[in-house]
């Protein structure tokens, strides 16, 4: 068994740090779409800028994941599925923010109200509610992992 433990734990490390530049990457493509938004005013830039940052946030979930599962030794982790489940509600944010922030935007803007339902991008959700659904396999997986300690 702890043999397994540090095999898990070499085969964590690197991608511990790759998640740690996506991070990185996404939160300043987020900043640089934001910079645009403000500067010259590209409205496509604010959608750009909140699925950098939202995406950003995801993935560090992800790597809090890779660094609970190196140090317990366990994926089937109560705090691996609330990390989880947090990431899968970043995503669902994440997909539809734009759509309202979009709107809210063209609001101040115009004045105006308008609703333009082709803009609303519905894989991103439908991602998040997927994290979603393994989130909850993992918690079939940690009673199961309960199951067997009690038994071994």
């Amino acid at each position: 068994m702890e043999n397994r433990s540090v095999s898990l734990k070499k085969r964590i490390c690197a991608d511990r740090y790759i998640s740690l530049v996506f991070v990185a990457v996404e939160f300043a493509i987020g900043l640089w779409q934001a910079v645009r938004l403000i500067s010259e005013k590209d409205e496509f830039a604010l959608k750009r800028s909140i699925h950098a940052f939202t995406g950003a946030l995801a993935i560090f979930f992800i790597f809090m994941i890779l660094n609970r599962v190196s140090k317990t030794g366990k994926p089937f982790d109560s705090t691996v599925i609330n990390y989880l489940r947090a990431a899968a509600l970043t995503i669902i944010v994440g997909g539809v923010l734009p759509f309202f922030a979009t709107m809210v935007l063209g609001v101040v803007k115009d004045s105006g109200f308008s609703i333009e339902i082709g803009n609303i991008d519905i894989l991103i959700p439908l991602v998040g509610v997927a994290l979603g659904i393994v989130s909850e396999i993992f918690v079939y997986g940690r009673d199961l992992q309960e199951d067997n300690d009690l038994i071994a």
